[in-house]
């Protein structure tokens, strides 16, 4: 009975089991419920920026050298060292040109190899090798025990392909030795083969193991005449040894403890892979076969580990795809065995054992993805198991092509030298002490009340957190995760009750918005609307006097959020952008950039500043209008917006700059000594002087529109987001100020991208400076004269024609006295003779000679008034304090002035208008500067409107009106304008053709001269 009855109850239970899973065939109701993904693998470390070459380059061999210099030597100029092309693993320039595909390609100064020195924090160049000018590829580099360095094998002939249009040429056979002490090439005797994708193999006893490679394919007429042959270069000559059992190329040769060397797969001549493996005695100078591998493979690598065994990973297989399989030989059993596979497969990589006795892979991901991947793995010596240890995600196809180069260090960190960046990995245990959270996508950051640092970001996939950081001792504390998962476009502000709110885009239309609880780490929900128009572009945020806090989504969406209440409200946007004056380092106008309705007072709040955050992130997507040459012009959607950036401590604009402008980029921020930083581009711009400075990239390592930055109180920039190429943590710092970017901290593992020249360096060509032009000093008066009469002699020759004149006629009534010889004339017939004119002769005489003589010097004098005036117009041009010299009459002279200024009164220079002033008239502004010894400079129209060079000159002021001279331009004689209205900062002049121009106050210049006269 009791059977029976166990009997119904399982047929039930599977009756009900049935039913349940025929249910689950039914369609499912879709719900907006989110199904929690499974945590992440923790990933096993991260790869840090840490600088970058100051040249291009692609595919050199690094050596590391003893002291940390590193040298970077050849460049690959096709990029077919590593790439296959048609199953054709080796494409040189010589058999692309004879595969009829063509190439040009010119030799350039990139190719000069670097040295890095750690004494000078910097790279030097030192001199190419003299038959290749460093465009040698497809080479080794092996670093000997004495510091030298043994270039071997590869490629030169870019040369001779540009000299003989790609014809066949004799085979590269040269060694070469770089001394590193005197940083000289020296030869060495020659190969016997020349041969590409080989192995070179340091041996116990200082020796160098050339094995296999391929041979120059322009030589032979096989596609890939793969070698057997082996050499040994032993510091003094190179000798053959006996050839492998199987030619291979592109293999791994791998040194034992014992001194032997395992060589283990490659590739044939046809292109395939092969599985065989072979060993070298060098006692016994022979050649033995092992067992094969158990996957044949080529583009491999092999590590020696701390057992003895040895492990091979990845590869291209005999299918042509590249491989995620590991095996093991062991030389206990000489026999393979199979390793827990990759988690992704890999070729053309670099391996690594640590010094803990785990193993790094770093690279193998050729193909171009737009998503991130693990580009470094770590192998655990214990469990057997590889584990992520790193991300990367290149910007180009080439970015992560080559194989990098992996230097261990003592601390067990790892020296990834990529190609075009330089990283250090390190593992999660030692990043542990610092907690440094790893970001995948862009971030919010906001300064905390204390000094810390809020970053909020994604670092995981849909998994965002935030992590302080902590300054004094650079370090992170975890603060909560949230529940957003959008992919950008967040902001963060720190409210007046302490919280930090984080606002971000959950789709095109959706505001998510959360609160913080710092102390408890956890965060709150705060609002989740939607938006009627498009918002696809970063948002403006800000935290308003009254506490409340202004959202600007959009050009027509804006909300307003009450802490007390936890609520939003959509209210009323209002731009004014019509008036924005385009090149302005300072906007005119007594209206807002926009204004926010609150309707709970019925007032207007200024939101310029938040507007602008908004205005200056997004991409155009509404057209607006602005106002250039007093026409109103409309900007269609999509074009570039405005930069512009509202000064806080100034209440005024820093800058304001045109559409399609590259002078600033948008986002900036001020820093605390009152210059302006902008990350895309990277600049720097000085509101006393209006220059905007482009700054070198101090190693920020991050792509600037995918991350943040954010300028901290005591000028410390920082910068967060997605690592440039997708490798590191995309967290960088330094102090900033107007004098650009501070020097780095004492760091043993920052590489910067700049040259540290020494005396055997090559230096960059750079082209000398052009001497400054020398100051034409004011002509003499002596030199002024000889021109005057040079130019004008009649009034010379009137005056000394009048001279004789007179002498002429005063004694041509006078009888001339005779001298002859031994005679004379009596006293009293002299008397007689001498006696003057009757008077109205003598009067006759006078009137005539004296109006002759007034006739000729009346002229010569008023030429001679000419003359000083233009020596004084000759001083002015130099001298602009000769200019306001009441006694040259220059003003004087001018109608107009005389018409504004009845008086005459004396020229001169006020002190109200010394200063850095905007001139703007409609949208167009111009930046100038008027300073107290008479000279003005207007900068160059930030639109390109105007003189590309600017313009100078003088100024005074005589009366009512300011009187301009142009210094390129002095004929154009001067510009008066009268002042129809003047105040504290700001004046309005009248243009001669009726329009009018405003000037706006930016900065007054300290003048000693107005100091003295008190104002």
């Amino acid at each position: 009975m009791h059977r029976i009855i166990r009997a119904i109850i399982w047929m039930l239970l599977f009756s009900l089991a049935g039913m349940a899973q025929a249910g689950n065939t039914l369609p499912s109701v879709p719900t907006l419920t989110r199904v929690q993904a499974s945590t992440p693998t923790q990933p096993a470390g991260a790869l840090h920026d840490i600088g970058a070459y100051p040249t291009q380059i692609a595919g050199p061999t690094m050596t590391p050298l003893a002291g940390g210099k590193v040298l970077v030597f050849g460049f690959d100029p096709i990029g077919y060292g590593v790439r296959d092309e048609g199953g054709r693993p080796a494409v040189t320039l010589r058999n692309r040109w004879k595969q009829g595909y063509g190439y040009g390609f010119r030799v350039n100064s990139a190719w000069t190899p670097l040295v890095w020195k750690p004494e000078r924090k910097g790279w030097t160049k030192i001199p190419p090798l003299p038959d290749c000018a460093g465009a040698r590829y497809l080479h080794t580099a092996t670093a000997l025990p004495n510091g030298n360095v043994l270039i071997a094998g590869g490629l030169c002939d870019v040369q001779v392909f540009e000299n003989t249009g790609g014809l066949s040429a004799g085979g590269y056979t040269s060694l070469w030795l770089w001394d590193s002490t005197s940083e000289n090439w020296e030869t060495a005797p020659p190969l016997n083969d020349p041969r590409i994708f080989h192995s070179a193999t340091l041996m116990q006893d200082g020796s160098v193991l050339f094995v296999g490679g391929e041979s120059d394919p322009a030589l032979s007429a096989a596609d890939e005449p793969v070698l057997d042959s082996v050499e040994r270069y032993d510091g003094k000559s190179v000798t053959r040894l006996p050839s492998l059992h199987v030619a291979r190329a592109r293999h791994t040769a791998t040194l034992l403890a014992n001194g032997t060397v395992l060589v283990a797969g490659g590739m044939d001549r046809d292109g395939h892979a092969i599985d065989a493996v072979e060993l070298w005695d060098p006692l016994l100078r022979t050649w033995s076969a092992l067992p094969p591998l158990n996957t044949a493979r080529y583009a491999h690598t092999a590590a020696l580990l701390d057992d003895g065994r040895v492990m091979v990973a990845g590869g291209i297989g005999p299918d042509g795809r590249a491989l995620n399989s590991v095996e093991f030989w062991d030389p206990a059993t000489s026999r393979w065995s199979i390793g827990s596979p990759l988690p992704r497969a890999a070729s053309h990589h670099a391996m690594v054992k640590l010094p803990d006795g785990n193993v790094l892979l770093v690279g193998g991901t050729s193909a171009f993805s737009p998503y991130p991947v693990d580009w470094a793995l770590l192998w655990n010596l214990f469990t057997g198991d590889w584990r992520p240890a790193g991300t990367a995600q290149p910007d180009e196809q080439n970015d992560l092509v080559y194989p990098p180069t992996l230097v261990p260090s003592n601390d067990g960190s790892v020296l990834v030298f990529g190609t075009r960046r330089i990283l250090r990995w390190q593992s999660s245990a030692a990043m542990q002490s610092s907690g440094q959270p790893t970001w995948r996508s862009a971030t919010a950051m906001i300064a905390l009340a204390d000094g810390d640092l809020m970053v909020i970001g994604e670092t995981d996939l849909n998994k965002w957190t935030a992590n302080i950081w902590h300054p004094r001792d650079d370090t992170w504390t975890f603060a909560g995760g949230l529940a957003y998962q959008g992919r950008s476009h967040t902001r963060a502000v720190l409210l007046q009750t302490g919280q930090v709110m984080h606002v971000g885009l959950g789709g095109y239309n959706d505001i998510v918005c959360e609160l913080s609880d710092i102390e408890h780490r956890h965060w709150t929900d705060c609002g989740h609307f939607s938006l009627e128009h498009l918002a696809d572009s970063p948002v403006g945020l800000g935290v308003l006097p009254s506490g409340k806090v202004a959202l600007v989504a959009n050009a027509a969406d804006a909300f307003l959020y009450d802490p007390h209440a936890n609520q939003w409200n959509a209210e009323h946007l209002e731009w004014n952008n019509q008036d924005m004056a385009y090149g302005a380092p300072v906007r005119a106008g007594q209206h807002p950039l926009a204004r926010l309705w609150d309707s709970e007072h019925d007032a207007w709040l200024d939101v310029s500043s938040i507007a602008a955050e908004y205005w200056s992130a997004t991409f155009g997507h509404y057209g607006y209008e602005v106002v250039i040459d007093g026409h109103v012009r409309k900007v269609a959607s999509r074009g570039a917006p405005p930069s512009l950036l509202w000064d806080a401590s100034r209440q005024q604009w820093a800058y304001v700059f045109p559409p399609g402008s590259t002078k600033m980029g948008g986002q900036a921020q001020m820093l605390p000594d009152g210059c302006a930083l902008s990350w895309l581009p990277l600049k720097l711009f000085n509101p006393d002087t209006g220059d905007a400075t482009a700054l070198n990239d101090p190693g920020i390592g991050i792509e600037a529109s995918q991350g943040s930055m954010l300028v901290l109180a005591d000028g410390t920039a920082v910068f967060t987001g997605a690592p440039d190429g997708g490798v590191g943590t995309g967290f960088f710092r330094r102090k900033v100020s107007c004098a650009g970017f501070a020097p780095a901290q004492e760091d043993q593992w920052l590489m910067p991208a700049v040259f540290s020249p020494s005396p055997n360096a090559i230096h960059d060509t750079v082209a000398a400076p052009a001497p400054p032009a020398k100051a034409v000093p004011p002509r003499s008066r002596a030199s002024l004269l000889w021109d005057y009469l040079q130019a004008n002699p009649w009034p010379l020759r009137a005056v000394l024609g009048v001279l004789l004149l007179y002498v002429l006629l005063r004694y041509l009534f006078l009888p001339a006295v005779r001298y002859t010889a031994g005679r004379s004339i009596s006293r009293r017939r002299a008397a007689t003779l001498t006696r003057p004119l009757p008077r109205p002769y003598a009067w006759v005489t006078r009137i005539v000679i004296y109006g002759l003589l007034a006739l000729a010097v009346v002229p010569a004098l008023k030429g001679f008034v000419h003359f000083h005036r233009g020596q004084a117009v000759e001083e002015c041009k130099h001298d602009a304090s000769a200019c306001l010299d009441p006694h040259t009459g220059i003003l004087q002279s001018i109608p107009a002035l005389e018409q504004a200024s009845p008086d005459h009164p004396q020229p001169g220079i006020p002190c109200r208008f010394v200063g850095i002033w905007s001139s703007r008239e409609g949208a167009l502004a111009f930046r100038i500067t008027m300073k107290d010894d008479g000279t003005y400079a207007v900068q160059p129209n930030a639109g390109g409107i105007g003189d590309p060079a600017g313009y100078t000159g003088y100024w005074m002021v005589q009366g009512d009106s300011v009187v301009w001279r142009d210094r390129a331009r002095p004929e154009l004689g001067p510009d008066i304008n009268p002042v129809i209205s003047q105040s504290d900062g700001r004046f309005v002049l009248l243009e001669q053709d009726g329009r009018r121009t405003q000037f706006d106050l930016i900065k007054p210049v300290v003048s000693d001269r107005c100091k003295k006269q008190g104002g």
